[in-house]
C-alpha cells in the first residue's frame, strides 16, 4: 500500500515522493508531515496517466504551493490535523 491517499499509477506515485522530498529539503518539515500535505491537497483526486499535468512542473513548484497558503509565499498553510486521515506515514510535524 503507498503512503498516499489517492489512487496513482506507479510514474505519478514516484513525481508525489519527489514532491515530498521537496518539501522536506525547502521547509525542513518530517515526511510523514509532507506525505499528509500532498494527502490532505491532492487525496480525492486520480492520477491514471503519466505523465499527469502536475508533472508539467518542477517538484519544488508544487512543494511550495502546498506548504504556503498564498502566493507569492508569506504565509505557511497549517498542517492537516492529526484526526484528518491524511497521515499515512509514521511520526508527526517537526
Amino acid at each position: 500500500m503507498s503512503e498516499f491517499l489517492m489512487v496513482a499509477v506507479p510514474g505519478v506515485l514516484a513525481y508525489l515522493r519527489e514532491v515530498v522530498d521537496e518539501m522536506v529539503r525547502l521547509f525542513g518539515i518530517s515526511r510523514a508531515e509532507a506525505v499528509a500535505r500532498v494527502n490532505d491537497v491532492w487525496g480525492h483526486l486520480s492520477f491514471t496517466e503519466s505523465p499527469d499535468l502536475i508533472e508539467h512542473e518542477m517538484p519544488e513548484y508544487w512543494a511550495e504551493r502546498i506548504y504556503y497558503a498564498d502566493y507569492p509565499p508569506t504565509t505557511v498553510q497549517p498542517a492537516p490535523s492529526l484526526d484528518s486521515g491524511c497521515w499515512t506515514v509514521g511520526g508527526t510535524s517537526s
